[in-house]
């Protein structure tokens, strides 16, 4: 196995461990940040609703660009009994209802939820029925909750980390390009003069010329090592065929 092809694989090895690192932290942040913005709509969209239920003429405008840019979007109050039986809860969202009952402490809850195939991130608060120092189960009636496609975030998402990926592949192929021909001309070029210039020598061809030697690094001190022995091989030589 040659010199070349071992720092090729050793190559490959670490860019095949730097690509996964890099994936799964890149997927991770980009993952983390696309919920975010989901969850930061969620909550623009949950005062805004507020604000509309308080008839707040500025907040029906917001409201309603909000609902242009995000039309998927959803928001109910979720109540576990209505007189009219209006708002009642469905099954996920008397879940969510039990939930703040039993955590009464808990003033906001986020969870991911499926709706036939599109996958959906909601936000909900508790709305409570009258007036006390401390909050009970029987004072949370019901929840305010927003739901929000993760479609168009995640899609985003995926778009950027296939970015990322390919940018790192384009980085390796031209790094391993470049590292390859300084291999070539600082490693591989003058060892392979070294060596046919030795193989020359063992064969007896004393004649032919030195290396020519530049720089000062390893293997500039070796081809000056060479030489000096060349000379000195070729001066024995010399020296011997002159006693005859």
């Amino acid at each position: 196995m040659g010199i070349r092809l071992k720092f090729n694989l050793a190559l490959m090895i670490i860019f095949v461990i730097g690509l996964i690192l890099t994936g799964l932290v890149t997927g991770y942040s980009l993952q983390k940040n696309a919920r975010q913005e989901i969850l930061q709509n969620a909550r623009i969209i949950m005062e805004s609703a507020v604000a509309v239920h308080g008839d707040t003429s500025s907040a029906s405008v917001i409201l309603h660009n909000l609902q242009a840019r995000l039309p998927d979007f959803n928001y109910r109050e979720a109540l576990l009994h209505s007189a009219a039986g209006e708002n009642l809860a469905v099954d996920w969202e008397t879940n969510i209802i039990q939930y703040f009952r039993d955590h009464p402490e808990v003033t906001e809850l986020t969870g991911e939820r499926k709706d036939g195939a599109r996958a959906l991130l909601f936000l909900g608060r508790p709305i409570t029925a009258g007036t006390g120092a401390e909050l009970t189960p029987a004072h949370i009636i019901g929840a305010q909750i927003v739901s929000v496609p993760m479609k168009l975030p995640l899609q985003r998402a995926e778009a950027t980390f296939w970015w990322v990926m390919s940018a790192m592949a384009f980085i390796f192929m031209a790094g391993a390009v470049l590292l390859n021909a300084i291999l070539h001309w600082v490693v591989l070029r003058p060892v392979a003069q070294m060596s046919a210039q030795a193989n020359m020598v063992s064969l007896g061809h004393l004649e032919v010329p030195e290396l020519e030697i530049k720089g000062d690094d390893e293997l500039s001190s070796l081809g000056r090592s060479f030489n000096r022995m060349h000379r000195s091989l070729k001066n024995a030589v010399d020296l011997i065929d002159d006693s005859d």
